[in-house]
């Protein structure tokens, strides 16, 4: 029997009256990633979250992930974005601890979904930033590398997601961790989950790590001798019967590099 597979979501806060109604804005933010270790944000890292108008720090605004792969483009999940409007949101880039002052604040000026996500492949999106980044990029890895995400290798993630599997408010992000994820088969990942798009997605399993609400879209790299390069996009992971993260349990990506998803974003930024 396959086990139970969801959507990694971003943070819900509701907008009332303009202003961001949420059980975690009164409590200060813990740390990120359920496991892993803090980290120095290598530049390519950017936080998504509620522009400030709406209250809160940038920590209870936060709500994903992304990768900066061009001084311009931002990549992150299309499920982050898909009931956002432009308006609503900004970008932190080079900053650590999201309520840390330093890095940069930008708007974006244009959001792109893949037309072919549906809830279940295709899971990306880009973001063009109103100006360029100083922070150094990660673009995506070129296709020749792609034995370095094999089965048995190992993908660095990272985000300012809970820490927690009950995503309560004691364990909201706020200071950027990573970990290693060990990069399994298509075939044993869709025999433990199901429903796999095995030609644009990739799956780990690792023990004692998980990713979780907030750390959706974020980077999965590998280093190489010209700087980490971005190989997938934090998508969907797996939870119990309770909709709590398995630590341990799968996670799946949208695999960019060396993929049609690769020559999606590639296109895109060409036209815009």
């Amino acid at each position: 029997m396959n086990l139970f597979r969801r959507r990694l979501k971003h943070i819900a806060i509701a907008l009332v009256g303009g202003v961001l109604a949420s059980a975690g804005l009164s409590v200060s933010p813990a740390f990120a990633l359920i496991g892993g270790s803090s980290t120095t944000n290598p530049g390519y890292a950017v936080a998504i979250t509620y522009r400030a108008i709406f209250g809160g720090n940038a920590a209870d605004r936060e709500f994903c992930t992304g990768t900066l792969i061009e001084t311009r483009w931002v990549l992150t999940a299309a499920h982050c974005l898909q009931d956002m409007r432009i308006g609503e949101y900004q970008l932190i880039l080079g900053r650590t601890k999201l309520t840390a002052r330093g890095g940069e604040v930008i708007r974006p000026a244009k959001q792109i979904i893949n037309a072919q996500y549906d809830g279940e492949g295709h899971d990306v999106a880009l973001v063009k930033l109103q100006r360029a980044a100083t922070e150094s990029p990660a673009a995506i890895a070129p296709r020749t590398l792609s034995a370095q995400w094999t089965p048995g290798h190992f993908l660095l993630v990272s985000g300012w997601g809970y820490t927690c599997a009950d995503e309560t408010a004691s364990c909201q992000g706020n200071r950027l961790k990573s970990g290693s994820m060990r990069v399994r088969s298509d075939f044993d990942c869709n025999n433990a989950v199901g429903g796999l798009e095995g030609a644009t997605e990739i799956c780990t399993k690792t023990s004692s790590l998980a990713l979780g609400s907030g750390d959706s879209g974020g980077p999965a790299v590998i280093p190489t001798d010209a700087g980490p390069r971005l190989v997938a996009v934090n998508s969907w992971g797996e939870v119990d019967n309770n909709n709590r993260d398995i630590v341990g349990g799968w996670q799946g990506f949208a695999e960019v590099a060396g993929t049609s998803l690769a020559t999606w974003v590639a296109n895109k930024i060409a036209a815009n």
